[in-house]
């Protein structure tokens, strides 16, 4: 019996012997296989090295110290959202945790975590399993798994709640902001830019750069299915299993329509209507009563899903009107932008008609209005906090053309390119460059990405972009601008002065015939390219200015326009940034000079030569 057990003894010794052995010779091989990719991960790709580990977590089923390998190495790369993801990946697997969880802890401190900041759906509940994402010092946004009391949270109504959270392995102390909107058809921020892509369900919904048709495709740009060739959609909204949107084709002043998600069923809802966006339980459309002087006569109004009124004139405009959120909605006219609550008088932007001020995007952060204020008269514009009942605006990110916003960071375009930042305007980062003109460019957040949108669409690639190319900029002073100004003015008086007598009616408007050297749209284009960008020879050779019959080019009729006949003197104001310049200059008119007013001036590079992208003219 004796010799039994130790003869058992004997083999019980020898095996905890042989497993500590091959533990040892197993962290020997994986050490020295970490080391092999480690050596040369800097000569590879990060797919390639990605591969590596992959195969290596594989070979020795999901070794902890592989993952730290992992860790480390997104660290290196300056990617600490992936490099605390691989962490995650590696506790989910259960492989000594408390190696992992120091880690986790340590990425965290090197990082120093600032706030956390989730959007919800008023009604909604948070699921526990839900990553929340996080700020660091330096703007990188990180997703923890936080232990919250989510029944703190009122997601009942509207507002903003800030809770305690810890993280879930390593007990740090995090706050956490909670920001409860109401549901809406698309986002505020791609709503407000014209609303040409929506999301649902794995799938994005657009109107196609190219044919103007309405499209869906997978979020990684795959997959592409042409819904409806003949609607051109705009103000793109989803709710339950149906799209609405405006269609440009339908209708003397567009009409907004709905389809079921596979663009079958087609349903006008509304004619003469040009906007429209889903709140809550309605839907707020303009309805166009007519138009006067170029601009439409446009009236808001709300109806229900049963497409009934339930609330007609909310605000009427000779312009557009958009709405920010159930508070606000925004309206544009030839005296500028205004925001008003509801039918109320307009607090910000009105009373100023020299200083007037533009909203070209706007969004809700901490349950105050973030917006992109778009205008040259300002001595400051770009990304700000409005303070809508004040009438004033906090510029943090000058010069910006517009913006979107993925939670708590914003993405936005300028010259330069497309930046993101912090929402106090700190840690801009630029991510990549744009190939072509900044007010060309949209960008749309859908899901938890940013998308171009311009002549084609694209992913908004969110590393730190390597190196940024500088592009010379040539000087002009303010003498040079007034003069170049003044010129430009001149040419676009030339083409009108080579109008002749005889007439043709398109419609109810008469256009009459141009001698030369103005007998041919691409003549007048060689001329006016001298100063004008082609974005505005675009607009100044599009629209009804132009018709041709016949063969021979025709030019609307009528007097020369004020702009016509106005002349630069002296400039005001000037905003130099990069390739932009946007000034406000003091003018008079020919026929009487004591009649002043100032003139907005936007100059771009184009072609390395400076040229006139906006100003006072025979078409403004």
């Amino acid at each position: 019996m004796k010799k039994n057990i130790k003869i058992i003894f004997s083999i019980v010794v020898v095996l905890v012997i042989g497993i500590g052995a091959y533990g040892k010779y197993t962290d020997y091989k994986v050490n020295n296989d970490i080391k092999k990719i480690i050596s040369i991960q800097n000569q590879k790709s990060e797919a390639e090295v990605i591969r590596d580990y992959n195969l290596l977590l594989f070979k020795y089923k999901n070794n902890s110290k592989v993952y730290v390998a992992l860790n480390n190495y997104y660290i290196s790369k300056d990617k600490l959202d992936k490099a605390i993801d691989a962490i995650y990946k590696g506790l989910e697997q259960n492989k000594n945790t408390k190696l992992l969880t120091q880690v986790l802890l340590q990425d965290m401190q090197n990082a120093t975590l600032q706030e956390g900041y989730l959007r919800v759906i008023k009604g909604s509940s948070i699921a526990s399993s839900d990553k929340i994402p996080v700020k660091t010092k330096d703007g990188t946004t990180v997703f923890l798994e936080l232990d919250m009391d989510t029944n703190k949270i009122d997601t009942s109504k509207e507002g903003f709640t800030e809770l305690k959270g810890k993280e879930k392995y390593t007990g740090t102390a995090i706050s956490v902001g909670v920001e409860t909107l109401e549901f809406t058809g698309n986002t505020m921020g791609n709503n407000l830019i014209g609303g040409k892509m929506a999301f649902k369900d794995g799938w994005i919904y657009f109107r196609d750069p190219v044919r103007h048709s309405l499209c869906k495709m997978r979020e990684d740009l795959s997959g592409e299915i042409q819904l409806d060739e003949k609607a051109e959609p705009s103000f793109i909204n989803i709710k339950d299993n149906n799209i609405y949107f405006i269609d440009s084709k339908s209708g003397k002043y567009c009409s907004l329509v709905k389809t079921d998600l596979d663009g079958k069923n087609k349903q006008v809802i509304r004619q003469n209507a040009s906007y429209d966006y889903i709140v809550g339980d309605n839907i707020y459309y303009t309805e166009t009563t007519g138009e006067h002087n170029g601009w439409q006569i446009v009236r808001l109004n709300k109806m229900n899903f049963k497409f009934e009124d339930v609330e007609k004139n909310i605000s009427t405009n000779m312009g557009y009107i958009s709405v920010i959120n159930s508070k606000y909605n925004y309206s544009y006219n030839k005296n500028g932008g205004f925001i008003a609550a509801g039918k109320n008088k307009p607090t910000w932007g009105f009373g100023d008609t020299i200083n007037y001020k533009n909203l070209t995007s706007a969004e809700v952060y901490k349950g105050e209005v973030y917006g992109n204020i778009g205008n040259a008269s300002q001595d400051k514009i770009g990304f700000g906090k409005l303070d809508i009942e004040n009438n004033t605006q906090n510029i943090m990110i000058e010069n910006v053309e517009n913006f979107n916003c993925i939670g708590n960071e914003i993405y936005y375009i300028n010259e330069d390119g497309i930046f993101r930042a912090s929402v106090d305007g700190t840690n801009n980062i630029k991510l990549m460059d744009i190939d072509a003109k900044p007010y060309e460019v949209s960008l749309y957040s859908i899901a938890n990405n940013m998308y171009v949108y311009s002549n084609e669409i694209k992913i908004v690639k969110k590393d730190k972009q390597e190196t940024v190319v500088k592009t010379n900029v040539p000087d002009i002073k303010n003498e040079g601008i007034i003069k170049f100004c003044n010129d430009a003015n001149k040419s676009i008086s030339d083409i009108i002065s080579k109008r002749r007598l005889d007439q043709i009616q398109t419609g109810s408007t008469f256009y009459v015939g141009l001698d030369e050297p103005y007998s041919s749209k691409e003549k007048i284009k060689v001329a006016l390219s001298k100063y004008f960008t082609k974005a505005y020879v675009g607009k100044f050779m599009g629209g009804q200015t132009f018709v041709i019959k016949d063969g021979k080019l025709y030019m609307i009729a009528g007097d020369s326009g004020v702009g016509a006949g106005y002349i630069y003197t002296t400039i005001q104001n000037r905003l130099n940034k990069g390739k932009v310049i946007q000034a406000v200059s003091n003018g008079i008119y020919y026929d009487d000079e004591s009649d002043t007013e100032n003139g907005d001036i936007k100059l771009m590079i184009e072609d390395g030569k400076w040229k006139i992208d906006s100003f006072r003219s025979v078409i403004n």
